[in-house]
Protein backbone atom coordinates (compact mmCIF):
# COMPACT_ATOMS: atom_id res chain seq x y z
CA UNK A 1 0.00 0.00 0.00
CA UNK A 2 2.70 2.23 1.07
CA UNK A 3 4.62 2.01 -2.67
CA UNK A 4 1.64 2.53 -4.42
CA UNK A 5 0.85 6.03 -2.36
CA UNK A 6 4.79 7.35 -2.62
CA UNK A 7 4.21 6.34 -6.87
CA UNK A 8 1.14 8.43 -6.89
CA UNK A 9 3.13 11.66 -5.25
CA UNK A 10 5.74 10.86 -7.51
CA UNK A 11 3.71 11.26 -10.40
CA UNK A 12 1.87 14.31 -9.39
CA UNK A 13 5.13 16.07 -8.66
CA UNK A 14 6.25 15.24 -12.02
CA UNK A 15 3.46 16.65 -13.83
CA UNK A 16 3.54 20.03 -11.60
CA UNK A 17 6.95 20.23 -12.93
CA UNK A 18 5.75 20.00 -16.52
CA UNK A 19 3.35 22.37 -16.18
CA UNK A 20 5.81 24.70 -14.52
CA UNK A 21 8.47 24.14 -17.12
CA UNK A 22 5.94 24.46 -20.17
CA UNK A 23 4.05 27.45 -18.71
CA UNK A 24 8.23 29.34 -18.25
CA UNK A 25 8.75 28.01 -21.95
CA UNK A 26 5.77 29.54 -23.34
CA UNK A 27 6.07 32.94 -21.53
CA UNK A 28 9.51 32.98 -22.84
CA UNK A 29 8.18 32.78 -26.76
CA UNK A 30 6.34 35.97 -26.14
CA UNK A 31 6.65 38.85 -27.90
CA UNK A 32 9.54 41.62 -27.03
CA UNK A 33 9.63 45.60 -27.56
CA UNK A 34 6.45 47.39 -28.12
CA UNK A 35 4.64 44.54 -29.12
CA UNK A 36 2.35 42.83 -26.56
CA UNK A 37 0.11 40.15 -26.41
CA UNK A 38 -2.58 41.70 -24.58
CA UNK A 39 -5.01 43.95 -25.62
CA UNK A 40 -4.68 47.72 -24.03
CA UNK A 41 -6.99 50.76 -24.38
CA UNK A 42 -5.87 53.14 -27.41
CA UNK A 43 -4.55 56.56 -25.97
CA UNK A 44 -6.72 59.53 -27.24
CA UNK A 45 -3.32 60.30 -29.96
CA UNK A 46 -3.08 57.09 -31.29
CA UNK A 47 -5.96 55.78 -33.82
CA UNK A 48 -8.03 53.09 -32.86
CA UNK A 49 -7.02 49.40 -33.24
CA UNK A 50 -8.24 47.15 -35.71
CA UNK A 51 -8.66 43.19 -35.57
CA UNK A 52 -7.21 40.55 -38.04
CA UNK A 53 -9.08 37.48 -37.02
CA UNK A 54 -7.25 34.17 -37.17
CA UNK A 55 -10.19 31.23 -38.17
CA UNK A 56 -9.50 27.89 -39.36
CA UNK A 57 -6.41 28.54 -42.12
CA UNK A 58 -7.06 32.18 -43.00
CA UNK A 59 -6.84 35.44 -42.25
CA UNK A 60 -10.07 37.52 -41.87
CA UNK A 61 -9.96 40.18 -43.63
CA UNK A 62 -7.03 38.90 -45.44
CA UNK A 63 -6.67 42.79 -47.02
CA UNK A 64 -6.71 45.15 -44.52
CA UNK A 65 -6.07 49.19 -44.77
CA UNK A 66 -4.63 51.34 -41.84
CA UNK A 67 -3.89 54.59 -40.88
CA UNK A 68 0.26 55.02 -39.90
CA UNK A 69 0.53 54.72 -36.29
CA UNK A 70 -2.31 52.57 -36.17
CA UNK A 71 -2.21 48.92 -34.18
CA UNK A 72 -3.62 45.88 -35.64
CA UNK A 73 -4.53 43.09 -33.31
CA UNK A 74 -4.23 39.33 -34.65
CA UNK A 75 -6.94 37.89 -32.71
CA UNK A 76 -6.94 33.64 -32.95
CA UNK A 77 -10.54 32.72 -32.81
CA UNK A 78 -9.73 29.26 -34.43
CA UNK A 79 -8.85 26.29 -32.51
CA UNK A 80 -5.44 25.71 -33.58
CA UNK A 81 -2.16 27.40 -33.08
CA UNK A 82 -1.07 30.21 -36.07
CA UNK A 83 1.33 32.59 -35.66
CA UNK A 84 1.50 36.32 -37.80
CA UNK A 85 5.13 36.67 -39.51
CA UNK A 86 5.50 39.84 -41.66
CA UNK A 87 9.37 41.64 -42.74
CA UNK A 88 9.28 43.82 -39.35
CA UNK A 89 7.45 41.60 -37.34
CA UNK A 90 6.68 38.29 -36.04
CA UNK A 91 3.84 36.96 -33.15
CA UNK A 92 5.76 33.70 -32.94
CA UNK A 93 2.79 31.48 -31.33
CA UNK A 94 -0.81 32.65 -30.46
CA UNK A 95 -2.81 30.45 -29.11
CA UNK A 96 -6.38 30.21 -29.43
CA UNK A 97 -8.12 32.75 -27.85
CA UNK A 98 -4.72 34.40 -27.88
CA UNK A 99 -3.81 37.71 -29.55
CA UNK A 100 -1.10 39.48 -30.89
CA UNK A 101 -0.84 43.62 -31.52
CA UNK A 102 1.60 45.25 -34.17
CA UNK A 103 2.11 49.14 -34.84
CA UNK A 104 2.49 50.11 -38.05
CA UNK A 105 4.85 53.55 -38.36
CA UNK A 106 5.32 53.28 -41.93
CA UNK A 107 3.19 53.54 -44.76
CA UNK A 108 3.47 51.05 -47.39
CA UNK A 109 2.09 47.52 -48.42
CA UNK A 110 3.03 44.85 -45.78
CA UNK A 111 2.84 40.81 -46.61
CA UNK A 112 2.52 38.73 -43.56
CA UNK A 113 2.11 34.96 -43.40
CA UNK A 114 0.91 32.20 -40.94
CA UNK A 115 4.55 29.98 -40.83
CA UNK A 116 2.64 27.22 -39.21
CA UNK A 117 0.37 26.78 -42.50
CA UNK A 118 1.30 27.50 -45.81
CA UNK A 119 -1.25 29.27 -48.13
CA UNK A 120 -2.48 31.50 -45.11
CA UNK A 121 -1.38 34.85 -45.97
CA UNK A 122 -2.48 38.43 -46.09
CA UNK A 123 -1.58 42.15 -46.81
CA UNK A 124 -1.51 45.47 -44.43
CA UNK A 125 -1.69 48.66 -46.41
CA UNK A 126 -0.93 51.54 -44.34
CA UNK A 127 -1.77 55.22 -45.58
Amino acid sequence: MRTAAVSTRGRRSAAVIATLTLSVVVAACGASGDERQTAAAPSASQPAATTIDMVDLAFEPRALTVQRGQTVTFLNRGKVTHNAKGADFFSRVVEPGGSYRHTFKQAGTFRYVCTFHPGMDGTVTVK
